[in-house]
């Protein structure tokens, strides 16, 4: 993960020691790029008690200079079965790319260069502040990567070719996160859920049932999120708005078609400068909008993300 940063955006990660940690498992680093300083990295993966099993970023500091510069403090969080000993953590896949999604959130905070902390990374329009989140995982499906990084834990061995051509295809038929029943389950109880706030009492998990039963959603199908605990629906920054990953997946399909199609694909000097000027650094100092625009010439069309089902570079 920071191999695919470092290669892609100049970054570069500097384990830190002494610094007070909550647990020994956590560990710090300074994050530097192109010999600056832009910011601290606390990486928390594993779990442990009292902690939940989700994956998260948080900025507990906002990068700002409009009074001298201040730093941003970002952490990423995980909930990785640790093992005793020596022994290495696996893990399925699935956490492998929620914890690289997670790494675009804290790339974005680590990026910031607006002057105000009200202009920073998580202040965008809220269907704007999964696109570089998913664009990220994007590094975990590269092949170099997984070559060179995803081996045996026993013989050291790397991921076969086969089975990357098996992990590609069960992407193509599975993992477009937003087009999904799973997710779309989710967010459209979510919107349903929020159209009865007007005072009423109601009760979530019947509603819920209801709404499901009423969209014929098979029973073999298992939402992302169900009522009881749907964090993302009771927040104020996602209040009916889990549905706004489908439109931030779209905007992130566009971006990495514009990468794909450099002859670096992902790793593409020229596009990943323009990428981190125009969207990654620059905060909410414009309208995301106008910065998608800019970096892939057009207004986003759904129809990159469809293409995502046939060919996954």
């Amino acid at each position: 993960m920071f191999w695919a940063a470092g290669r892609t955006f100049g970054f570069s990660f500097r384990h830190m020691k002494g610094i007070p940690v909550v647990s020994p498992d956590i560990r710090v680093f300074e994050v530097s790029r192109g010999g600056e300083v832009t910011g601290l990295l606390w990486l928390d993966l594993y779990q442990r008690t009292g902690k939940g099993p989700s994956s998260w970023a948080s900025e507990y500091r906002t990068a700002e200079n409009f009074r001298g510069e201040v730093l941003p403090l970002v952490a990423l969080h995980s909930a990785v079965p640790p093992k005793p000993g020596h022994a290495p953590s696996l893990i399925p896949w699935e956490r492998a790319n929620v914890i690289f999604h997670e790494f675009g959130h804290a790339l974005h905070m680590l990026s910031n260069r607006a002057p105000y902390p009200s202009l920073g990374s998580v202040a965008v329009s809220w269907d704007f502040i999964e696109v570089p989140s998913l664009l990220n995982e994007r590094w975990l499906m590269d092949r170099n990567e997984l070559r060179q990084f995803a081996r045996h834990h026993e013989t050291d061995e790397p991921m076969p070719e086969d089975l990357i051509d098996r992990i590609e295809a069960s992407q193509k038929h599975d993992r477009v996160f937003s087009a999904t029943l799973n997710y779309l389950g989710t967010a459209i109880v979510d919107m349903q859920l929020h159209l009865m706030a007007d005072g009423r009492a109601i009760d979530a998990v019947a509603e819920e049932k209801r709404i499901l039963e009423k969209l014929q959603l098979p029973q073999a199908m298992d939402l992302t999120l169900y009522a009881p605990h749907a964090f993302h629906t009771f927040t104020r920054e996602y209040a009916a708005g889990v549905y706004t990953y489908l439109w931030s997946d779209v905007i992130a399909a566009e971006i990495a078609e514009v990468f794909l199609a450099a002859p670096g694909g992902l790793y593409d000097q020229t596009v990943a400068g323009r990428y981190f000027s125009t969207i990654l650094s620059a905060g909410n100092k414009y309208a995301p909008a106008e910065a998608v625009r800019q970096f892939i010439g057009h207004d986003p069309r759904p129809d990159a993300l469809m293409r995502r089902f046939n060919q996954i570079e």
